[in-house]
């Protein structure tokens, strides 16, 4: 997988654990400035199998829940920017404290993977683009 230009393939943590295992890769854009007050952006893109005696539909409706879950009082929105390949459900969650940033997941059961993006409206086309290269 080509990583685009300014985002590194991240293989700590910030505490130095492993940040990814075989099945999956992080990428992290880090601010151009030294100013804290911009945090870091990420993709983890990371393989699933299926669940056995589970459609993939279930499945992904499953993943969905489990982000709206854990994204409290955002507003949600499947509409995507980019075409993303048949099969593929993805969802974002926009924060109401912070109207710069996102967060997106995808999922593709019949494909085996999951892509999650945390950043700015203004990096999701990268996100959308390493999204329509995953391969099976």
């Amino acid at each position: 997988m080509l990583v685009p230009w300014p985002w590194t393939a991240e293989t700590e943590s910030d505490d130095g654990e492993p940040a990814v295992s075989p099945q999956g890769l992080a990428l992290k854009r880090t601010p151009f400035t030294m100013d804290r007050r911009l945090t870091n952006q990420s993709i983890f893109v990371t393989v699933i199998s299926s669940d056995t005696g589970v459609t993939p539909e279930r499945q992904h409706e499953a993943w969905l829940d489990m982000f709206r879950a854990s994204h409290p009082g955002a507003a949600f929105d499947n509409r995507t920017t980019e075409a993303v390949s048949p099969g593929t459900s993805c969802l974002s969650a926009r924060s109401h404290w912070n109207q710069n940033g996102v967060v997106w997941t995808c999922i593709s059961v019949r494909d085996g993977w999951v892509a999650d993006f945390e950043g700015y409206e203004r990096d999701v086309p990268v996100f959308f683009k390493i999204v329509a290269n995953l391969k099976p």
